[in-house]
């Protein structure tokens, strides 16, 4: 039977069996589970309130309600305009972020204002969450694991050679000294050269001759080597650390970029546990003493490999294309 017209709407909204609904309902129940006995809703809470009463002022958002929108958000790659357009658009949106059918949505400048308040511990925290439920239900058991790098747009002055080598020991440093701050351990990896690096950037702008300038650039280039070696070497210690934070045992396998090939950490990896630590590029390194098998090399190299498709999702898909 096939009518000309629709008589009548239906008043209450109707469940829709498609893949996205199917994805969002468990997702939802997933986010349901990680509440319980998890004080999370509590640090999201006291990140929105920022210091002031929550019995006074406009009703807002909830602590539920931001972390299932930050969830959503993230997940589709939405601008806060086309956010806030799925949320009043979407029933099944609406019921993923537990907004009423009847309740006004937010507009873009409050979902902008409540979803900034969110720091990066907060986001950690749940994401740490989320790893500890995926090991207890065999989802993912963190036995093999794999690292690389990226480079992310930022603005930046006019470039010269020495001033970017400035630069990068400057930002390194910065880095290194909040890496200490956070483990606790400060002064264990590294000299500040940042001073020293800054001086003889100035004296190569304003050297006399070029004999001067040379001799400025080959201590630069050796202040930049050094500060190099000390971000190489703090990486390991603390990739490892999080690993045992997060699972409670180092992992059984270990592949990493090339440019942390070295025997000092490939000592560093085995003392450490590690039963096989793979590099994209060997430098001077032999199969034997990093895995037990050729065979096994290879496959932890293209293991390794399939980071790059992670990383360029994170930047298309989730905004990891520029930093501060």
């Amino acid at each position: 039977m096939r009518q000309m017209i629709h008589q009548q709407v239906p008043i209450l909204p109707v469940g829709i069996q498609h893949g996205h609904a199917h994805e969002l309902a468990e997702m939802s129940r997933v986010l349901d589970e990680l509440q319980k006995g998890a004080d999370l809703l509590e640090l999201i809470s006291r990140e929105l309130l920022g210091g002031r009463r929550p019995d006074t002022g406009r009703k807002g958002l909830t602590a539920e309600q931001v972390r299932r929108i930050l969830v959503l958000k993230q997940m589709l790659g939405l601008t806060y305009d086309q956010l806030a357009f799925h949320l009043a658009d979407s029933s099944t949106y609406r019921l993923f972020c537990r907004v009423g059918m009847m309740d006004p949505t937010p507009k873009r400048s409050a979902l902008q204002s409540n979803l900034k308040r969110l720091s990066s511990g907060t986001i950690e925290a749940i994401n740490r969450h989320l790893l500890r439920k995926a090991d207890v239900e065999g989802i993912e058991k963190g036995r093999t694991v794999r690292g690389d790098c990226t480079a992310v747009e930022t603005n930046i002055h006019h470039p010269s050679d020495s001033s970017l080598l400035h630069d990068g020991v400057r930002v390194l440093a910065r880095l290194l000294q909040q890496g200490e701050e956070a483990t606790g351990r400060l002064g264990t990896y590294r000299v500040d050269h940042t001073r020293r690096a800054r001086r003889r950037a100035l004296q190569i702008a304003n050297a006399r001759n070029g004999v001067e300038r040379v001799k400025y650039y080959r201590d630069l280039l050796h202040i930049t080597h050094d500060t190099v070696g000390y971000a190489e070497a703090a990486m390991v210690g603390p990739f490892l650390e999080r690993h045992v934070q997060l699972y409670g045992r180092v992992p059984r396998q270990v592949t990493l970029d090339g440019g942390f090939a070295s025997k000092d950490n490939l000592d560093i990896l085995k003392r450490a546990g590690v039963q096989d630590a793979a590099f994209h590029k060997k430098r001077g390194l032999k199969v034997p003493d990093m895995v037990r098998s050729s065979w096994l090399y290879r496959q932890l190299v293209r293991f390794r490999s399939g980071i790059e498709s992670v990383i360029s999702c994170l930047k298309r898909c989730f905004g990891w294309t520029r930093c501060g």
